[in-house]
């Protein structure tokens, strides 16, 4: 909402003007969209990152060998007929 200077009179957010005194109402100052900083990383060195993060996890954590991770990626690299 915004409010006149003059009258303080609530006008809604795509007023220019004042509903009840015709004064010019200030800009309302544009809301940009959050955008997350990462610090130059682009999104496939984030990728890689947790991969190897959630590797690590399973192998030192639940003692999963490497071997069994190995044995699961060939299946994640396939695409489907389909695509």
């Amino acid at each position: 909402m915004k409010i006149c200077q003059q009258c303080q009179t609530r006008n809604p957010q795509a007023a220019s003007f004042c509903m009840a005194c015709g004064q010019a109402l200030p800009e309302a100052e544009r809301q940009e969209a959050r955008q997350f900083n990462f610090g130059g990383l682009n999104m496939f060195m984030l990728s890689l990152i947790g991969s190897i993060a959630l590797s690590l996890v399973l192998i030192f954590v639940f003692r999963l060998p490497v071997f069994f991770l190995a044995a699961f990626l060939p299946l994640l690299w396939m695409r489907r007929k389909g695509d």
